[in-house]
């Protein structure tokens, strides 16, 4: 959020950030035109939607356990005699996502604004084997949550890019359109300016 308020308060936007409880539900408004675009969006999330040139994250998404755990991710086969825990409606990749639609059973997939605290809420108490979230954010949420040194990650998928994603609706392409060229030469500008390294930093050490 941070990024896209220097990028284009800057530029005399005003910005309206909306926290909405269903992942899905926000890529389906956006996508009908409700809003202009959705926050932190892997393109496998919207392979429609239209995107900047630069990511405002990279993404590095990991399998978190409980400290006594043994278990070790290596493939999804791994996952079978667990309850893997998820946020509704995000993407990790065609692998992953296709064991979740092959093992319904053995997913909960948490929705709402508090979804990542009812996660990790599960993942202590034991109701969960095993969460999958990004890193940082996961650390992030856990230390908030007075949990901080209760859980370990478990081998990351392979990182992926995390990009504002503008809506693709005919009322709103032509705005879209505008919108990610002032984003591609103001981010342009941000990372000259050493401003992006500064955001990125403080992120990856949020959970610390």
């Amino acid at each position: 959020m941070e990024i896209a308020r220097l990028v284009y308060e800057p530029a005399g936007y005003k910005i309206n950030y909306m926290v909405l409880g269903d992942w899905d539900q926000a890529i389906s408004d956006s996508r009908k035109g409700k809003y202009h675009a959705i926050l932190g969006a892997f393109k496998s999330d919207a392979p429609d939607f239209l995107y900047p040139k630069q990511p405002v994250i990279l993404s590095n998404s990991c399998f978190f356990v409980r400290l006594n755990s043994h278990w070790h991710y290596k493939h999804t086969k791994d996952l079978e005699p667990l309850v893997l825990g998820m946020v509704q409606g995000y993407s990790y990749g065609v692998v992953l996502d296709n064991y979740v639609k092959n093992y319904p059973d053995q997913v909960y997939q948490a929705n709402g604004d508090k979804a990542l605290d009812d996660l990790i809420l599960k993942l202590n108490s034991g109701e969960l084997d095993v969460v999958i979230e990004d890193k940082s954010v996961f650390k992030y949420k856990a230390k908030h949550l007075g949990l901080k040194n209760k859980f370990k990650p478990a081998n990351c998928i392979l990182p992926a890019y995390s990009f504002i994603a503008f809506s693709p609706h005919p009322n709103k392409k032509d705005q879209s359109q505008k919108l990610i060229s002032v984003f591609n030469k103001r981010y342009a500008q941000l990372v000259k300016d050493g401003q992006i390294e500064k955001i990125f930093n403080s992120y990856l050490n949020s959970g610390d």
